[in-house]
């Protein structure tokens, strides 16, 4: 043995190395198989097999190997997995360093105490003040603003509070939502002035006994709407089910359900006219700090022209202060993880603004499918009008959310993809929890999920065992069954290609 000639130890060395690859390929190929099998399994046996359009699509994530398809190049209704296509195309276009800023200004001459004259506040778009950034503070950013007037030994303002939203267009709430649910968080309407994702935080709290008025806080607190609550409490361990309910342009909100004794709920309405509402709070803000308002809140468009014209004169605005947002990437985390409907809007009309300067629903589908066309993913068959996919005419092949994905990880690396929460997170929180092989993988599929009436969706990026990246997008239109059932196939898929082990 030890006098083998070297051309012996040359001809095992690549015969072991052709047998290795072979065996590789070869074992490889097996996995995928195997892995497509299981999938195809999980689908036959499915209460919701053949109940609607089912598309599912999973694939390498670093290249364009297919491990399952299934109608993937089928235009589906998307639900909220619609919301990968404004923050992917915020990415492009804006940057994730992008940073929003709202900046506040006073025409007219500050003197002795006395401002003769308005206060502006500018909005470009930026869905960011709130708590959520401030420790919970939903009015910290007006509340600095108003230390700053202080400042400024102003303590007397005898004009009004003006807002001017006309970086966006005048669509705030999209024709093809649903009419009955305008008071729901979900549908907030959208204005390039935002406050507290333009809802009403309120907190409830089930009473001692069955049928009892729940009781509840409101933040923040201002005479912009009337609340009314009809929520009963109900039996001891039941969650709390409350609609939020008010007609257009009403800021009149009845909230209608019920809530278990002692139980806790944090919660959202939305109200009518976002910019209003931002200068009525900033109004109220002021006043609570000890500065007299002598005019009203207003909405820019409510003046008339001349009015208007001096009022975003450049020359005549003098600058108080300017709130900058976090960077686009944190937003679109919020979006991605959690879901948030408005912040989805607000990128989406955002890149119509920077780009077009029209800030419009329409504007930023073209340049979304502008930027599909950039990074060569073929945008037909989409058809878009929102961003939030709140909508039921938005259509989306999985292989497109798919390439999305590819696309992203390719220029951003993990960056975009860790807007996306793993199981148990976001809005994720919930699910792969329901035995010990679920959990075991739970926070190696990360997932943008999806859902309206009779639509339930899943797009993302799961990491199995042996550290593939495999990107996947499953979207289920038009079921009759249960929804529990459309999770459950979705998740079973989930389970096992994070437990398998192909590369």
């Amino acid at each position: 043995m030890g006098n083998m000639p070297k051309t012996h130890y040359k001809i095992t060395f690549i015969f072991i190395l052709i047998f290795s690859l072979f065996v590789s390929i070869f074992t490889n190929g097996e996995d995928i198989t195997a892995l497509s099998n299981k999938i195809q399994k999980i689908v036959e046996e499915s209460p919701v097999k053949g109940d609607g359009s089912l598309g599912i699509y999973f694939g390498f994530l670093n290249n364009e190997k297919v491990i399952f398809k299934l109608n993937e190049d089928t235009p589906l209704t998307p639900a909220s997995c619609n919301k990968l296509l404004p923050t992917s195309a915020g990415f492009y276009y804006l940057t994730p360093d992008f940073i929003y800023e709202t900046n506040i200004y006073y025409v007219g001459k500050a003197k002795d105490g006395l401002l003769k004259g308005d206060i502006v506040i500018v909005g470009s778009g930026d869905p960011s003040i709130c708590g959520r950034w401030n420790n919970d503070d939903i009015t910290k950013t007006l509340k600095d603003w108003a230390d700053v007037i202080k400042g400024m030994g102003i303590n007397t303002i005898e004009g009004d509070i003006v807002g001017d939203d006309d970086y966006f267009d005048e669509e705030y709430w999209h024709e093809s939502w649903y009419p009955a649910e305008r008071g729901e968080w979900y549908e907030a309407e959208n204005s390039a002035l935002s406050l507290n994702d333009n809802c009403v935080d309120i907190f409830l709290k089930g009473a001692e006994n069955v049928d009892e008025p729940a009781t509840y806080e409101l933040d923040p607190k201002s005479n912009y709407y009337k609340f009314s609550s009809n929520v009963k409490t109900s039996e001891k361990g039941k969650g709390s089910s409350i609609e939020y309910k008010r007609q257009d342009k009403s800021n009149t909100i009845t909230a209608d359900g019920k809530i278990g004794i002692g139980k806790k709920s944090h919660e959202y309405f939305s109200i009518y006219n976002p910019t209003l509402y931002f200068t009525t709070v900033f109004k109220e803000t002021l006043e609570a700090k000890g500065i007299k308002v002598k005019g009203d809140a207003k909405d820019i468009d409510d003046l008339d022209s001349s009015r208007k014209k001096n009022l975003k004169d450049d020359k005549k605005r003098k600058l108080i202060a300017i709130y900058k947002s976090p960077p686009l990437s944190e937003i679109c985390r919020i979006i991605n993880h959690h879901s948030q409907n408005l912040y989805a809007d607000m990128v989406l009309k955002t890149i119509s603004a920077k780009k077009d300067g029209k800030g419009s629903f329409p504007g930023g589908v073209e340049w979304v499918k502008k930027f599909l066309k950039e990074v060569n993913i073929n945008p037909e068959g989409l058809v878009m009008v929102d961003g939030s996919g709140l909508s039921y005419l938005n259509k989306v092949k999985p292989i497109q959310l798919a390439e999305l994905l590819r696309v992203m990880k390719k220029r951003y690396g993990d960056l975009f993809i860790s807007t996306l929460p793993k199981g148990g997170q976001g809005s994720l929180y919930d699910r792969f929890n329901d035995d010990d092989y679920q959990k075991e993988v739970k926070q190696n599929i990360r997932g943008k999920t999806g859902w309206i009436g009779g639509v339930n969706s899943v797009t993302g990026v799961i990491t199995n065992k042996a550290g593939t990246e495999i990107v996947y997008s499953i979207i289920q239109n038009e079921y009759s069954g249960k929804k529990a059932d459309v999770i459950t196939l979705m998740d079973k898929i989930c389970v096992e290609v994070a437990h398998s082990e192909v590369k």
